[in-house]
This record gives structure tokens, sequence and C-alpha cells, in this order.
């Protein structure tokens, strides 16, 4: 089997992300995360205008001026809101509106 035909395998859940990664002739290994843990929490913060996602997110979110979002997942799939919107708040956003360079 081609070595090229390797996988990764991603599960967003709704609490936490997972990711796996298929190699032929291999087992199928978890991911791990820049902290060394299997799973990473689906979390959201937006501070100064950078986003962060996971456990940096929940790092950031905890100080005085981050805004933490939990679980945002299940809001996802929305349209994205025309130039002629206004910027949606927190309560209306989804997170399917943001762009996440991660």
């Amino acid at each position: 089997m081609d070595p090229a035909s390797s996988a990764m395998a991603i599960d967003l859940g709704s609490e936490f992300m997972k990711m796996a990664l298929i190699k032929p002739g291999v087992p199928m290994e978890t991911v791990l995360n820049r902290e060394s843990q299997r799973k990473t929490p689906m979390a959201l913060t937006i501070k100064d205008g950078e986003r962060f996602l996971g456990d940096a997110a929940r790092k950031k979110g905890s100080t005085p001026s981050g805004q933490l979002r939990l679980s945002q997942l299940r809001l996802a799939n929305s349209v994205w809101p025309t130039p002629s919107e206004p910027t949606p708040s927190w309560g209306q956003l989804r997170l399917g509106q943001l762009r996440l360079n991660h």
C-alpha cells in the first residue's frame, strides 16, 4: 500500500475535538495536542481581535478582557452576514461565521 494513502480523521464533538492518524500497516493512533492530551476542548476566545481555540482559548478566556465561549459548535451552520448587516454580538454569532486561522 502506498504511504501517500495515509489519512487523518477529525472528530468535532460538541465538547471536545479529537484527531486520529491512519497509516497503512500501522494501528490507528490518536494525535496528541500541544499539551500532550488526546482531546482538545471545543472552546473559542476572541481577545483583542485575535482568535484562540482549545486550551489556549480557555487560558485567554479566563482573564477579565477575554470572552470565553464553550461548546459553540452546536450553533454552527448559519449563513455569513452580508457587509450591509451589522457585526453580530456574541448572542447572535455562530461558530460557522468565523474564519478560524489556527
